[in-house]
């Protein structure tokens, strides 16, 4: 892939266009598509894992708790 080759010769900073163009490569996950660009140039691009995503994007809860009426 061209994106990934440009990334590994320190040719190109993604936008964010072409990161949604990567994104089906790594099942649609932000912190799968980090490591793989953290492979290709681990100096740009540090690897995400679940606690920082969730710091920048503060994700909705996928599900909540309904107290029963008293």
């Amino acid at each position: 892939m061209a994106l990934l080759q440009q990334v590994r010769d320190g040719r190109a900073l993604l936008a964010e266009e072409d990161l949604e163009e990567l994104m089906p490569f790594t099942t649609n996950s932000s912190i799968g598509l980090s490591k793989l660009l953290h492979f290709f140039a681990p100096g740009t691009y540090p690897i995400w894992d679940t606690w920082i995503a969730n710091v920048f994007f503060q994700p909705k809860p996928k599900y909540h708790f309904v107290l029963p009426a008293n």
